[in-house]
């Protein structure tokens, strides 16, 4: 599969840009404007959105091998391992 890319702006972390495999991955829920916690409401619990927040407070670079969220697809819960490289753009 492709690398899943998406930009979010704002402190709501709205999409502004994702592709086709990163829409694949939300199950076709991602639409531009939309936050991520309204896309993916079972990652807030898992911290992600915390995450988000700190990398947007403090603009500095986080990358991590291997986690492990849990996403909604298609009425279950898809546990996935990820790599994920989060950063502000300066």
């Amino acid at each position: 599969m492709p690398a899943s890319i998406a930009t979010l702006v704002g402190l709501e972390h709205r999409y502004n840009f994702f592709n086709d495999s990163y829409q694949a991955l939300s199950g076709n829920r991602t639409n531009l404007g939309r936050t991520v916690a309204e896309v993916f409401p079972e990652v807030v619990e898992q911290g992600f959105i915390a995450l988000l927040d700190q990398v947007y407070a403090t603009v500095f670079l986080f990358e991590e091998r291997k986690r492990r969220p849990s996403f909604m697809t298609k009425q279950r819960v898809n546990p996935s391992y990820f790599t994920s490289i989060l950063s502000t753009n300066p």
